[in-house]
């Protein structure tokens, strides 16, 4: 029966990705492209919860404190921070000070400019976890109110420098660089996210796709309800998330107290067996 539903999830594949307009000869991992790059910041920003920090790390406290006076994710702080210079207070201190244009201590601040602006008044204090931490929460915050909330393009900017970025335009340098931070978010996650129960619908080899079908399901399911009745559908979120083998996962999501029967009015409203039922 499983590979019956292997068939006929392949064949909904080709018959999609078809009227998506996916060509086989554009095939490659789409995991380092902006428009997936984005989407994972995007997907953080809606449940930084759901990211939640199992590894142990240093300055917990101060982390703790900068996050919450500069109302931002703990995890996201703590990332960027892992990223520049895996929590290493006295990071760069061999480079001279006198270029104008060198970065330091925990979160690479840049010195004199970005250390002034947000704070630091003395080169040495950027090599104080504290100050240093603080200044680089700070940034942060100025950034993210820059780009109307956007953490994606708070991350860009804060590798390449605000002038450098702009919506719809953003270097590739600074796209690698919000990856970069995502994975260092991954690893101090040490794991892949923690989902609620979930059933996995479909692998994709196209992020296009999988993100077509993503819109596409969720329409169905709402669809199938009669209007009067919508208000209280069962709750379910389609996912994407990446395998180790350069592929999209397509997984239904719920946190309702009986999930069999939530899954099973999704998969009896999109018509759909999944994969691993």
């Amino acid at each position: 029966m499983k590979f019956k539903r292997s068939i006929c999830a392949f064949c909904l594949f080709m018959v999609l990705g078809l009227l998506t307009g996916f060509a086989w000869a554009s095939l490659r991992d789409p995991g380092l492209g902006e428009a997936a790059i984005h989407q994972h910041w995007k997907r953080f920003q809606k449940d930084p919860d759901r990211y939640a920090i199992e590894t142990q790390y240093p300055y917990k406290a101060i982390f703790e404190k900068a996050a919450k006076q500069y109302d931002l994710p703990l995890n996201f702080l703590v990332a960027v921070c892992k990223g520049e210079s895996d929590f290493d207070p006295k990071a760069g201190k061999h480079r001279s000070p006198d270029t104008g244009k060198e970065c330091y201590g925990i979160g690479q601040i840049q010195w004199p400019g970005t250390a002034n602006d947000m704070g630091i008044e003395k080169f040495d204090d950027l090599f104080i976890p504290e100050k240093n931490i603080f200044a680089s929460a700070r940034y942060l915050a100025w950034l993210k109110d820059r780009y109307d909330g956007s953490l994606y393009h708070t991350l860009c900017a804060y590798n390449y420098g605000p002038g450098a970025v702009k919506v719809g335009n953003v270097p590739d340098g600074a796209q690698w660089y919000a990856h970069y931070i995502w994975k260092n978010l991954n690893r101090l996650m040490d794991g892949e996210i923690r989902l609620p129960p979930s059933k996995l619908i479909i692998e994709c080899t196209s992020y296009k796709l999988a993100n077509a079908l993503q819109e596409n399901w969720l329409e169905i399911y709402h669809s199938s309800f009669p209007a009067n009745k919508r208000s209280s559908i069962p709750e379910v979120k389609v996912v994407i998330r990446k395998s180790d083998w350069y592929t999209y996962q397509c997984l239904v999501v719920t946190k309702n107290k009986n999930p069999q029967n939530v899954f099973a009015t999704f998969f009896d409203a999109i018509g759909i067996t999944p994969i691993d039922s």
